[in-house]
């Protein structure tokens, strides 16, 4: 019977830990860090595009601010592409559901692209501008960046 509530009161055994398991954690770390701070410098990169020359219309390039001005309501949605570059950098900085929001941000210059193209047609590569570029090229990266962020364990 004594050995009995030996047993009782006896604490559990510490799981033990080795020295690699916690430089593992801090190389995911390190990397996630690295990844979340991409994000971020690429969605700031997506929001400050929006005041580069996107397009060339007739004669003038035209920024995404100058596109959202003219007189049309469609045109008032490119608007989402620097909000979403703002919330995505949110995201980086709190931690918080930033593969989804980053993914997100990076589909909306593509999906502004896939409807304007299907209003203009092939022509949209030829009217675009270092700006619109630009944006497509910081986009690419929000999409793929996100799948190099390690999970928690």
């Amino acid at each position: 019977m004594s050995e009995q509530t030996d047993l009782q009161q006896s604490p559990p055994p510490e799981p033990k830990t080795t020295a690699s398991s916690h430089q593992t954690s801090a190389k995911e770390a390190d990397q996630n860090t690295s990844i979340y701070s991409v994000i971020a410098l690429c969605s700031l990169g997506i929001v400050a595009c929006f005041f580069l020359p996107w397009i060339r219309l007739l004669f003038a390039d035209l920024s995404g601010y100058q596109l959202q001005q003219l007189p049309s309501d469609e045109a008032k949605l490119l608007w989402l592409i620097p909000l979403t570059g703002f919330i995505s950098v949110v995201a980086s900085i709190t931690k918080q559901s930033v593969g989804t929001v980053a993914q997100f941000a990076g589909a909306m210059p593509f999906l502004a692209l896939l409807y304007y193209g299907s209003k203009i047609g092939q022509g949209i590569f030829d009217i675009l501008r270092p700006g619109g570029y630009l944006t497509l090229l910081l986009a690419v990266v929000l999409i793929i960046a996100p799948r190099f962020l390690k999970k928690a364990k």
